[in-house]
């Protein structure tokens, strides 16, 4: 039987906020009728988000040291507390009906595979905690994990940390735990990776474990 075609789209700098409501607007395509679903990997610039469950004492810096820091602040309707998004961090987010094909539990048990599956691929051994949605390599965490689930439709997803500046998550305790580290596969495997490589891995992996085939698609069809 032939794979279900899904759209992709890969944004190397987009803001916080046009991805969030870019993610509405898919989602709408699906609820009409015009879209079977649309996978979207992004990066972007140094922001904060504050997920439903986020409590803002656990931002740590006032706003105008974020400010200085290059730093924004936005709120995400996804589940989880706080997180930090920056350069060298890639972001999947997939847009899809999940009612009648997955849980809520094995939807995200889904994108630990996927992650998984791209680690091991860069050598790296990945682990998950249970009760606990992400994956860390070692004691660091390296990929987190935050939904959104709309009349069966999901939104937001997961990040996995590449390469760069983690000093970001310094300034937040992040999902709500102060004793969380960060990583990332750069630091894990002593060998530099670039993010179009790790996004053609997530992608081969999104396939096989979504069972489907991604069409590249053009962003500039998006005004930023």
């Amino acid at each position: 039987m032939a794979c279900i075609k899904h759209n992709a789209y890969y944004f190397e700098n987009i803001p916080y906020t046009i991805a969030s409501d870019l993610q509405a607007s898919l989602s709408t395509d699906i609820t009409s009728g015009n879209s079977l679903g649309t996978f979207l990997f992004a990066q972007h610039p140094p922001v904060i988000t504050l997920g439903r469950n986020a409590l803002k004492s656990h931002i740590l810096s006032a706003e105008d040291t974020l400010a200085s820091s290059g730093i924004s602040l936005a709120q995400a309707d996804r589940g989880g507390g706080l997180t930090y998004h920056g350069p060298g961090q890639i972001l999947l987010y997939p847009i899809l009906r999940i009612r009648g094909l997955y849980s809520v539990v094995s939807y995200v048990e889904s994108l630990q595979t996927v992650v998984a599956r791209t680690l091991t691929s860069f050598g790296l051994a990945p682990r998950f905690k249970k009760g606990n949605p992400g994956v860390w390599v070692g004691d660091g965490k390296i990929s987190s994990i935050g939904i959104r689930i709309r009349e069966g439709i999901t939104s937001h997803g997961l990040s996995l940390n590449v390469f760069g500046d983690l000093t970001g998550f310094d300034h937040i305790t992040a999902c709500n735990d102060p004793t969380l580290r960060h990583t990332s596969i750069e630091h894990e495997s002593n060998v530099p990776v670039g993010c179009d490589t790790v996004v053609q891995e997530l992608s081969r992996n999104v396939e096989i474990v979504f069972q489907t085939q991604l069409v590249s698609q053009d962003t500039q069809n998006y005004v930023t």
